[in-house]
């Protein structure tokens, strides 16, 4: 009888707490909207342009210190252009950054033959974690919006900079909320 009574409340116990453990408290819900063009954008040395460079010039490996960034770089980006229908007045587009070009520090990686080097991204004077921040522009006005953003060279470990070519690749998905 003892094991039957026993058998009886394991499985009483073991119901009660699945039931208490699938308890919902209310719902969230995703809602969106995937679109066939996004807002343009443009900016860094080729403001005509939607491929965006930003030259960071020449630097003597001499410079790094471990974490200290160097040759900053403000360059602006621009959204929209005025015309385009997907580019809504009031909605706010942001860049998140995402791909395999992000590094363990949370910047841009470099590709090219210099090594120990990579591009941090810092808008408003606040560096940006590549992971989890992105590049916010005001709300749109008349279909445009201008922005800030500062590129610097950081070294995670100045002993490991070696010279070579710097190319830095970050690769972005603009969302509109």
């Amino acid at each position: 009888m003892n094991k039957t009574f026993l058998g009886a409340a394991l499985a009483a116990t073991t119901l009660l707490g699945t039931y208490t453990a699938a308890a919902a408290d209310g719902a969230i819900t995703f809602t969106g909207e995937v679109t066939s063009s996004s807002c343009p954008i443009k900016g860094g040395d080729t403001p005509g342009s939607s491929s965006i460079t930003v030259a960071m010039g020449s630097v003597s490996k001499s410079s790094f210190e471990d974490y200290k960034p160097i040759a900053a770089n403000e360059f602006g980006l621009h959204l929209g252009d005025g015309v385009d229908p997907s580019c809504v007045n009031g909605k706010v587009g942001r860049l998140f950054f995402d791909g395999a070009n992000i590094s363990p520090d949370n910047n841009i990686k470099n590709t090219g033959t210099a090594t120990g080097v990579e591009v941090r991204l810092s808008q408003n004077g606040v560096p940006l974690n590549l992971t989890t921040d992105k590049i916010e522009f005001p709300g749109l006005v008349n279909g445009e919006a201008d922005t800030k953003v500062t590129a610097e060279l950081i070294a995670p470990r100045a002993a490991d900079v070696k010279e070579g070519d710097l190319k830095a690749v970050g690769t972005f998905t603009l969302v509109f909320n």
